[in-house]
């Protein structure tokens, strides 16, 4: 069973070769709060050799800035990116779960709310997506490019031990 509260984050965004120099050029000025949590080096590296840029941050504290980070990032790409941000706490009969998928593009964001379960017997968060039947607006409400990157292609995210 889960012991104490957490916040979880989570962001992997595939960037194009062409896209690498001038990303890595463009958040060298980007005040981000992830330059903090993960390291401007380490994410720099990601991004010149695996042309990626993959964040799992599993912490005590809230990261407020989460959000803004993927804005300010989504900026700089041709295609939206997605993080996955999750609240959870001990409960008496299951842990209370809260997570949103984190959508950014162009510089605006969005948030719609996950699905999540806890698997007792692997002691685990498992996540079925984008919960439909909460979101407010409903579905069919959002922006397109909201429910493009939110659709039934975006991988169901974490299912791991806490």
């Amino acid at each position: 069973m889960l012991e104490r509260p957490f916040h979880r984050y989570d962001l992997t965004v595939e960037v194009p070769a062409t896209e690498v120099a001038v990303l890595v050029d463009a958040l060298e000025g980007e005040r981000l709060s992830m330059k903090t949590r993960v390291g401007w080096p380490e994410m720099r590296e990601q991004l010149e050799k695996e042309q990626r840029l993959t964040v799992q941050v599993l912490a005590d504290d809230a990261w407020p800035d989460f959000e803004n980070d993927i804005r300010a990032i989504s900026n700089y790409l041709s295609e939206p990116i997605t993080g996955r941000e999750v609240y959870g706490e001990p409960g008496e009969e299951a842990p209370f779960l809260q997570g949103w998928l984190v959508i950014g593009r162009r510089g605006e964001t969005a948030r719609v709310p996950l699905k999540l379960g806890w698997d007792e017997d692997a002691n685990a968060l498992t996540d079925h997506g984008v919960d439909r039947e909460g979101l407010d607006p409903p579905w069919e409400a959002l922006p397109a490019w909201v429910r493009d990157a939110a659709g039934p292609g975006v991988r169901a995210g974490m299912s791991e031990s806490i």
